[in-house]
């Protein structure tokens, strides 16, 4: 079982891959919380702040602020956020009253509802997609 965290001390024990993830979008997103990569979680997640899974995850996601589901990283969950940006695969729904980005190395089994849809080249999404009025 891995641990959450958000101080800049403790990325040393993300993968090298996942440090440079962490870098780029705690330069994005103030107060940037992450589940690192051998955190193994299941329940119900709600948060304020923007958080990075780059581990695994099942449950469900309740939150207003930004999801970053990194590359390498597995989550089953019905997700209900402002924005998601997915890079890993993800089994579930998701609702996202700003927008969905799916980056090419990700993968999504489910439904999407949301305002805004960026999907990559080479993603692979099964389900269905409503679009909602901001």
């Amino acid at each position: 079982m891995g641990w959450c965290f958000h101080n800049d001390d403790k990325i040393k024990k993300l993968s090298m891959q996942n440090k440079e993830k962490y870098k780029e979008y705690s330069a994005r997103f103030e107060k940037l919380s992450v589940f690192n990569d051998d955190t193994e979680f299941n329940g119900n997640l709600s948060f304020k702040n923007p958080v990075l899974i780059t581990g695994r995850y099942k449950g469900s996601i309740d939150t207003e602020s930004e999801l970053i589901i990194s590359e390498g990283s597995r989550v089953e969950a019905d997700i209900r956020s402002k924005v998601v940006i997915l890079e890993g695969v993800l089994t579930g729904d998701v609702e996202a009253s700003e927008m969905v980005d799916i980056l090419p190395t990700g993968k999504l089994y489910g439904n999407i509802t949301t305002a805004k849809l960026k999907i990559a080249d080479g993603v692979i999404f099964e389900g269905t997609c409503r679009m909602i009025k901001k």
